[in-house]
């Protein structure tokens, strides 16, 4: 039989397009230039498990707040570099360099 995924009675009247699902590295050229233990900052645990799969030598820092303040902590050295979603970034008008 045919899988099912929703309810005979639910309606999907319409979506929005999908937002950019890459992440984007902000302080470093790449995971590899960084310098062994690290500290980066990051407050998704999927993101933190990938980047331990990587690079079990870096130091994760759970960074909560919005993106300004996490851009502050890399600019004030709490974090030697940030991982973070790019569609926040997008949707913010959030250009980095």
């Amino acid at each position: 039989p045919d899988a099912k995924w929703c309810h005979d009675s639910l309606t999907i009247a319409g979506f929005l397009p999908r937002a950019c699902p890459l992440d984007v590295l902000i302080g470093a050229k790449s995971l590899e230039s960084l310098p062994r233990k690290a500290r980066v900052g990051s407050a998704s645990t999927r993101r933190q498990s990938q980047l331990l799969s990587i690079r079990p030598d870096l130091q994760l820092v759970n960074l909560r707040g919005n993106v300004h303040t996490r851009l502050q902590y890399l600019h004030d050295g709490i974090v030697d570099a940030l991982v973070m979603a790019r569609a926040g970034l997008n949707h913010l008008g959030v250009s980095i360099s």
